[in-house]
Order: C-alpha cells, then structure tokens, then sequence
C-alpha cells in the first residue's frame, strides 16, 4: 500500500498595540509568532522590521505586520491608529 503523509506548515503571526492618539503621538506595537517581521505601510512604522515597532501614521489607518517562520510560512496581521486631530 503506497502512502503519503501531508504536513501542513503555516504561519501564525499575532498582532497587539494600536489605538487612539493625537496626530503625532507615537504608539507601541508589537508582533509574535514568526521569527522575522516587516511592518506596512513602512514609513509609518520605526524600526519597519523587527518584533516590536513605533506607529505614528499621518491619519487613521490600518498597519500591517507580515511574518515569515523557520520554514519560509508567512502569515499577516494588522493593527488599527485612531488618529485624533490637534
């Protein structure tokens, strides 16, 4: 009897932080789940890689965290910035 046995590999990356500030307030945000991240928009992110991160976008929006792990798995989650106005 021929047999194959399937393994299926996923990524499972977890996103926390986020929330309401005044426009140029920054805000912690963090990811886990994976062993390298990259945060989007970019710009809006200091460091854009790496676990933990600085949100401070223009306007309201959501942040992206893309994950990959130990077997090249990539997963996404996001973060909502409520961006209150001065």
């Amino acid at each position: 009897v021929d047999q194959v046995t399937v393994f299926v590999l996923d990524a499972n990356v977890d996103a926390t932080g986020g929330g309401t500030v005044c426009l140029g307030t920054p805000l912690e945000a963090s990811a886990a789940g994976a062993l390298t991240y990259e945060w989007f928009p970019n710009e809006v992110a200091t460091p854009s890689t790496g676990d933990t991160t600085m949100l401070n976008p223009p306007q309201s929006m959501w942040v992206y965290v893309t994950g990959v792990d130990e077997n090249n798995c990539f997963d996404t989650d996001s973060v909502y910035m409520n961006i209150l106005p001065l």
